[in-house]
């Protein structure tokens, strides 16, 4: 049953994208300083130091690179997402808060699993982190969907349905990377190298329902081409 907003709570969404943008860009930057190189002065004299220091910090690299992309890629969705409401209310402004404590957290548990890769926990602490972000996800789109007036007329509902189902991409992910670590294999986040796979060719895993076809045609709108 849809709920309607009522409207002594609606609020702009420009101030919450702008809030995502700075915490989504402090989060990606801070992430380089998380590749650790030991200092030349505390380091064993060794014959081919920069060699061997570039060697050590693969673990870190790794994990760099995998945060990084899926908070690129995520706030692309989150953008995405704020593109079919008009406005917003307090629950869609407290579960995007929610949002941004996981992502204000990816550096800390980015190091943590970079600095111990053979070590379980440390993969799944970012693994859990990670879901935790893609259920908040989730949550937002099916709040828009149950919520009548958030969204704007001319975004169909199967489009909600489709992006709730791309939302859960994330968590299944983080399940197989758990219990990937709880196997005791390293790395265990490398599965997380299927997500911007799963992003290029989501028209092709999830596409568009006859209705939104049809809601194309005729004039109304649904989110095409991540």
């Amino acid at each position: 049953m849809s709920v309607p907003v009522h409207k002594h709570i609606r609020l702009p969404k420009d101030r919450i994208t702008t809030l995502e943008d700075g915490i989504f860009a402090f989060s990606m930057t801070l992430l380089v300083t998380t590749i650790e190189i030991p200092s030349r002065y505390t380091s064993t004299p060794l014959p081919d130091p920069v060699a061997h220091i570039l060697l050590k910090v693969i673990p870190d690299f790794l994990h760099y690179i995998v945060a990084f992309v899926i908070l690129a890629v995520f706030w692309y969705l989150e953008h995405q997402r704020f593109l079919c409401v008009t406005w917003i209310d307090r629950k869609i402004v407290a579960m995007t808060v929610v949002t941004l404590i996981f992502v204000a957290l990816i550096p800390f548990s980015s190091n943590l699993a970079g600095d111990y890769p053979a070590d379980p926990l440390g993969g799944i602490v970012f693994e859990l982190n990670v879901m935790a972000i893609g259920l908040s996800s989730f949550a937002q789109w099916k709040y828009m969907r149950k919520t009548s007036d958030l969204c704007r007329p001319t975004v169909h509902e199967a489009t909600l349905v489709r992006e709730m189902a791309f939302a859960l991409v994330l968590p299944v992910l983080s399940v197989l990377g758990i219990a990937l670590a709880l196997l005791k294999i390293p790395y265990s986040v490398i599965v997380y190298a299927l997500f911007p796979v799963f992003f290029l060719l989501s028209d092709r895993i999830f596409p568009l329902s006859p209705a939104e076809e049809q809601a194309l045609e005729s004039g109304g709108s649904a989110i095409q081409n991540k």
